[in-house]
């Protein structure tokens, strides 16, 4: 992270970070053959994962010592997965049928304690005994229980005609007594058009020819307001410790933590998915060609409230989105001999995302989450986070700054900005929406090579159309070192007709930045030495390696921070796109040797 108080060394060679992870896997099923065709299963999964983690920010790790502190967290978390199904098959001439039913459940907990320390004096003990205030204490215990049943029929008839049909009923912890339940069916049907009698002699040069055509329902009963609590029981009315002053003395009780909502209901998507998948040549080029439409209806999230009821915001179901596009898929075996082989892969998406309906929250505003007053708009027809505000007209001269010294590569931090409805002010009827988050395209490129013992590969990867809100400009900018609070002067300079034509960068289109990226991805070279040259020493296989990522990545020009990539974790579904210049993306070269007895 950026900052102007804070030296960027510091903030990495003055903090010690740790983290202790143990995690255990176990699966284990018994499966039964009750008769021909039919069998009964029943597995048992179970991850159990253990965390300790301390974060000791020294004393010189910021410019002020009383930031120094230490904190302590300690994270249980337990899944356990049951599945019981009972799967019927029979083939009777042409035909092929295949019946599942079966039931699932689910149980997580997550246990987590959390302690702060600050007013540390020096660096000579770090953890809480060298704390002069233990400043918060935090403990939950969270319990989610999902259960579900599900049927799935399948039916080929000679190998050319498909049909898949399946239908789930979910219920979930996290939603109210009236509403735990979900119902999601789907359907596809496919057509193996290389099977037919004008195609099927035709396979050196039509190996492959698919045609299918999917609809169904998915549920989703994830989300996060930042509080374990809240996302574990949002029906419920939870109540959290508090202290009130009654008396003249503190007195203990609670408060509220959450507006309760019993009507809240599972999100659901539903997506229509036509596609092809093709084979030529002897299967020599393949690949698919597919388009979607993802309707998610029901959207869980957080939506702002009067302040009357004394919170800011509650989780709702709210609206529907629409994200459509293409995916396609290209691979082919440029080159097949017994010495030398060459193969390329060609993946690319296109994606468009757009707000259906929002109810009465249509047009709704959002703030960032680093209080610059940065804002998103929710509008209809639009993207569902589009970024919004003002549109830079031109720069303010440096001899309106309040200071006199200018930082290199200083920016102002106001600038003039567009009377885009033309009334002579500027008010926010002359913001406008500054763009969005979301990529027209992604693709990747990626070959392989192999030349006797030796294999090459490398991937080439980009994103286009994307953009981000890139609020660490303010701090590269030091925008405060270029403030102006003599607006008046401006205004008889005859710069600007009204004071209002001064706004804050940090609220226009300065900062929303092209997000596009074009990087070498990896790269992999690696020697197999052969078995003949083994077989003496008793070893099975040897493979010495090189690999390495990132070795090139290109930002746009108007990008100025590290990672064009990453998103803050303060973001949002309806605030979405925003980082503070971004964490550097690592340049990463490993070597290495694999040996198999």
């Amino acid at each position: 992270r950026t900052s102007g108080d804070m030296n960027p060394y510091a903030q990495y060679v003055e903090r010690e970070h740790y983290e202790y992870k143990t995690k255990l896997l176990a699966r284990t099923y018994l499966s039964y053959k009750i008769m021909d065709g039919l069998t009964a299963k029943s597995s048992l999964g179970m991850t159990i994962e253990n965390r300790k983690r301390t974060r000791y920010n020294g004393t010189l790790h910021h410019a002020s010592a009383s930031r120094a502190s230490y904190q302590l967290q300690n994270r249980v978390r337990n899944r356990l997965i049951s599945d019981n199904t009972i799967n019927y098959s029979k083939v009777v001439n042409n035909h092929d049928f295949n019946v599942l039913v079966g039931a699932t459940f689910q149980k997580r907990q997550v246990e987590n304690s959390v302690i702060d320390g600050t007013g540390y004096a020096n660096d000579l003990l770090k953890n809480l005994q060298g704390a002069t205030t233990v400043s918060e204490f935090l403990e939950t215990n969270v319990e989610k229980n999902k259960i579900g049943y599900f049927a799935r029929v399948n039916y080929a008839f000679d190998n050319k005609y498909l049909v898949n049909a399946s239908f789930r009923r979910d219920a979930s912890s996290v939603f109210g007594v009236d509403s735990k339940w979900g119902n999601f069916p789907a359907i596809s049907l496919g057509w193996n058009a290389h099977n037919e009698k004008f195609l099927v002699d035709r396979d050196d040069v039509v190996s492959r020819l698919k045609f299918r055509v999917s609809y169904g329902l998915t549920g989703n009963e994830n989300f996060s307001v930042g509080d374990d609590i809240i996302n574990a029981y949002p029906y419920l009315a939870l109540l959290n410790t508090s202290n009130a002053v009654t008396g003249g003395g503190i007195t203990p009780g609670v408060s509220a933590l959450n507006i309760a909502n019993t009507l809240l209901q599972w999100e659901a998507s539903r997506e229509f998915n036509p596609g092809i998948d093709f084979g030529f040549i002897d299967n020599r080029v393949t690949g698919s060609i597919d388009y979607y439409i993802r309707t998610s209806d029901q959207l869980l999230l957080e939506n702002p409230v009067s302040y009357v009821t004394g919170f800011d915001a509650g989780i709702v179901n709210l609206g529907e989105v629409e994200n459509s596009g293409f995916e396609f898929e290209l691979r082919t075996r440029n080159v097949a001999s017994s010495k030398f082989k060459w193969s390329t892969t060609l993946i690319a998406s296109t994606n468009k995302n757009e707000l259906l309906s929002f109810g009465e929250s249509d047009g709704a505003l959002l703030e960032d989450g680093f209080g610059r007053n940065s804002q998103w708009i929710n509008s209809i027809g639009n993207p569902i986070s589009s970024f919004y505000g003002f549109v830079v007209d031109q720069q303010l001269a440096t001899e309106y700054y309040d200071s006199p010294y200018i930082p290199i590569n200083g920016v102002s931090e106001d600038v003039i900005v567009k009377d885009l409805n033309g009334d002579g002010l500027i008010t926010n009827d002359d913001k406008t929406i500054l763009g969005d988050p979301y990529a027209d395209l992604i693709w990747s490129l990626t070959n392989q090579f192999e030349f006797r013992n030796f294999d090459f590969s490398f991937m080439i990867q980009g994103s286009q159309g994307a953009e981000v809100k890139n609020i660490g400009d303010q701090y590269f900018g030091t925008h405060w070192q270029g403030s102006t609070t003599d607006v008046e002067a401006v205004v008889d300079a005859g710069i600007i007709s009204d004071a209002s034509f001064l706004q804050k960068r940090i609220w226009t289109d300065d900062v929303v930045q092209s997000a596009g990226y074009f990087s070498l991805r990896n790269i992999n070279i690696g020697y197999n030495f052969s078995k003949d040259q083994l077989s003496r020493f008793g070893l099975g296989g040897i493979r010495v390696y090189a690999s390495a990522q990132n070795l090139i990545y290109k930002t746009s020009d108007e990008y100025n921070g590290f990672n064009p990539e990453y998103i803050d974790t303060n973001n949002s579904p309806r605030a979405y796109g925003s980082q503070r210049a971004g964490t550097p993306l690592f340049r990463t070269v490993t070597a290495g040797v694999n040996v198999n007895f």
